[in-house]
């Protein structure tokens, strides 16, 4: 994952159909502006964490932690593995999205990143997850999105997993710490 700063033109993959600007690309060389969100504004996160696009090959650890120890997050008893995927946000109006990296949801709720006020303000009256509105505008988008997986409580010792090419889709194949 690379550092884009916030509300810069989204081109890290580009072929979205949309206007889309980067928020949460952070990274330990560059300063970031901090807030503590309010509870629900961190809900709505979330939500949002749980549907990705974009998924990478690896696994990215947040640049502020020590490894792999952000990757794991849980909240309201779910627990799952962020940092290889992407999210969309988009404006209320559907004219355009943000894009932030899934690990987002850490930075905000470990690290009191404070994204942008137009980012928060998409969040809170754009489409919303699971909904129809939110699966129109990510096929607008021209995205393919996925849920994400909750973590097992068998599976507490798994933290980290790489995808494994089957035909024509990747399958996640969770990997034990060693």
């Amino acid at each position: 994952m690379g550092f884009f700063p916030d509300l810069t033109e989204y081109v890290y993959a580009r072929s979205s159909a949309l206007p889309t600007q980067n928020v949460g690309w952070l990274d330990a060389d560059a300063t970031f502006p901090k807030a503590l969100l309010s509870e629900s504004t961190v809900e709505l996160l979330w939500n949002f964490c749980l549907v990705f696009v974009r998924p990478s090959r690896g696994l990215h650890a947040c640049p502020f932690c020590a490894p792999a120890l952000a990757n794991v997050v849980e909240r309201n008893g779910a627990r799952v593995v962020l940092g290889s995927a992407e999210v969309r946000v988009f404006a209320p109006n559907g004219a355009s999205a943000f894009a932030a990296p899934n690990l987002i949801y850490h930075y905000v709720s470990v690290h009191q990143y404070a994204p942008p006020e137009a980012f928060i303000e998409a969040l809170k009256a754009g489409p919303q997850p699971n909904t129809r509105d939110y699966e129109q505008m990510l096929n607008v988008a021209q995205l393919r999105w996925r849920t994400t997986a909750p973590i097992d409580d068998d599976e507490e010792d798994l933290v980290a997993f790489r995808g494994v090419k089957n035909g024509d889709k990747v399958e996640v194949v969770r990997v034990p710490k060693s």
